[in-house]
């Protein structure tokens, strides 16, 4: 605001308009406020050299449409695709561990029934001994729930070793 005395030593006030430029910029120093709240720091004097006593912006500002932004969402999945026991198993083969087990152990198998979320372990001394495992383990549920397995995931590294020795 500026003040001008006249010749009869009355104060006269001109009122400032901040230019689009100066509103952008002075709109990001103060952290992207609202126009509102830029304009009502300096009418009540809470700013210090600030020229302006009225701010107004015609454009938007960018970065604050952009947090404002929000991600449309993803359409929902069926929690659980599979309608009956073994219908889909996972397996997941992991060591060797740093500690063997009692029996000398250091490969643990897991298989998950996706239908269920039941889990079988079995710990092995080599790697090589999964095959014959998985299909000991199949065959046991299968007599046991009447049911035959469907599919089977795994990383694409075992599924392949385990095709090459017959099964899956």
């Amino acid at each position: 605001m500026s003040q001008a005395i006249t010749k009869s030593k009355q104060v006269t006030c001109f009122i400032s308009k901040a230019t689009e430029k100066e509103t952008i910029s002075w709109h990001i120093r103060m952290g992207h406020i609202h126009l509102r709240k830029m304009n009502h720091l300096v009418k009540n004097n809470l700013v210090r050299g600030v020229n302006v006593k009225n701010f107004q912006l015609q454009d938007v500002c960018v970065p604050c449409q952009k947090g404002k932004q929000i991600k449309k969402s993803h359409p929902l999945k069926k929690v659980n695709t599979v309608n009956m026991p073994l219908e889909r198993l996972h397996m997941d083969l992991f060591g060797p561990i740093k500690h063997k087990s009692v029996h000398g152990e250091v490969f643990c198998l897991v298989v998950t029934d996706d239908y269920s979320r039941f889990s079988w372990v079995a710990f092995m001394v080599h790697k090589s001994e999964t095959p014959e495992i998985l299909k000991n383990l199949i065959t046991l549920l299968e007599n046991l729930y009447n049911l035959k397995m469907r599919r089977i995931r795994s990383d694409k590294r075992q599924r392949n070793r385990v095709q090459k020795q017959g099964y899956g």
